[in-house]
């Protein structure tokens, strides 16, 4: 029992590491994972926060450190690590100026 608990466990890791999505689709943000996990119209962010750990933040769509913490109006934080964060941040940016980009990085 424990064994199929370790593996079953193993599996979702694997499984989440290799198949995150994170997309830019019209005005949303989609992260999936095989199907869609989590979905955020662009204009309710309010913020990112670049530099942070894979610790921080509600839902953790990240597989990495130094990633980045969306806030929204909704108090829903979720921690991604995009491929390329200058471009995601960019294409985010052109959807919504509006929002407020903040760097911790030491």
């Amino acid at each position: 029992m424990l064994m199929v608990f370790i593996l079953g466990g193993i599996t979702v890791i694997l499984i989440s590491f290799f198949f995150i999505k994170i997309k830019i689709k019209d005005e949303e943000l989609i992260i999936s994972v095989i199907y869609n996990v989590f979905k955020i119209n662009i204009f309710k962010i309010t913020k990112i926060r670049i530099g942070e750990t894979m610790w921080s933040g509600f839902h953790k769509c990240g597989t990495a450190t130094g990633g980045l913490i969306v806030f929204s109006k909704n108090k829903n934080d979720l921690y991604i690590t995009p491929e390329n964060q200058d471009e995601f941040l960019e294409e985010l940016l052109k959807i919504n100026s509006h929002i407020v980009i903040e760097d911790v990085r030491k």
